[in-house]
């Protein structure tokens, strides 16, 4: 090849180089610029979201979620009872009833319900027994209390703040009857005391059976504090109404229970462990029967010649 035409082969290799660099930079700044775009819709992007956050919901989203709320309230409000199966009763007030009342209310949270059934207690009564867990999927509250029946109707009202009334069971018993029996008595075995009383000061003491007077006293007496304290019973059991309230908490939902897999690798260990240390325990026997499989062509032949 000669001098021109070595020439004219470098300018073409020259002008290939600056070519294909020159494409390269192209290809690089074409890159780069769909990059900066996507930056720059980000960027507005996010200062439209920051905007919409900012500026204040409209009306009609306002409007449709108090109504959401409102529905709601009313959706509870028609669930359950409204009202107790109870009310002061003036005509009623001449008996001596006992109450027995069990309610059931479902609550949204439990653990501010037991709090307000705890104040409305110490405000009315007094608590008997109590029991509630929420280790279940059902949390629940079972408590039995004693209100003053003069107080029970405000106490009733005072419980509706516990939740939804769902069921109720009121049951009164009347001890009118029984108290006007033991009455009765009180004043029979009274003249019965004074008649014995009267007869033995129209006796001369020297006539007296002393034993058997002593023994009638006390029969008497008896039957006398036994009609005083039923009187007591039906009077306590008047004045305090005895309330049982059930309380269920909102269902829990449904959770993966994860089995404790070290647990798994853990007993596996001490799984062998253990046969290595009945192992040892069985090394002398097994060397005892690896001794005889081993030599057994010679104790084989030693039986023979025996």
């Amino acid at each position: 090849m000669t001098s021109p035409q070595r020439r004219v082969a470098l300018w073409i290799i020259v002008l290939c180089a600056v070519l294909a660099a020159h494409c390269a930079k192209s290809d690089q700044a074409e890159k780069q610029a769909p990059a900066g775009a996507e930056m720059e819709d980000a960027t507005l992007a996010t200062k439209a979201e920051k905007s919409k956050a900012a500026a204040p919901a409209a009306p009609g989203k306002v409007r449709q979620s108090s109504d959401e709320s409102a529905a709601n309230r009313r959706d509870d409000a028609d669930r359950g009872l409204q009202s107790f199966m109870i009310a002061p009763m003036d005509l009623a007030k001449e008996r001596l009833l006992e109450y027995r009342i069990t309610l059931t209310y479902e609550c949204k949270d439990l653990n501010r319900a037991r709090q307000e059934l705890l104040g409305i207690i110490a405000k009315y009564g007094y608590i008997r027994s109590s029991s509630a867990t929420t280790e279940t999927r059902n949390p629940s509250l079972d408590a039995d209390l004693s209100v003053k029946e003069a107080l029970l109707y405000d106490a009733l009202r005072d419980f509706e703040r516990l939740g939804i009334l769902l069921n109720e069971s009121i049951t009164a018993t009347d001890h009118t009857e029984g108290m006007v029996r033991q009455e009765r008595t009180m004043k029979r075995e009274q003249l019965r005391t004074a008649r014995k009383n009267q007869s033995m000061g129209q006796v001369a003491p020297a006539n007296y059976n002393w034993a058997e007077r002593e023994a009638s006293l006390e029969r008497s007496e008896n039957a006398l504090d036994a009609a005083e304290h039923a009187r007591w019973q039906i009077r306590d059991r008047v004045a305090w109404a005895q309330v049982h309230i059930n309380l269920r908490g909102p269902v829990a939902p449904d959770y993966i229970d994860v089995p404790p897999y070290r647990n798994a690798f853990v007993g596996l260990a001490n799984l062998l462990l253990r046969l290595v240390y009945v192992t040892i325990y069985l090394l002398p026997f097994i060397a005892i029967i690896a001794a005889i499989v081993w030599k057994r062509d010679s104790i084989r032949a030693i039986f023979k010649r025996t």
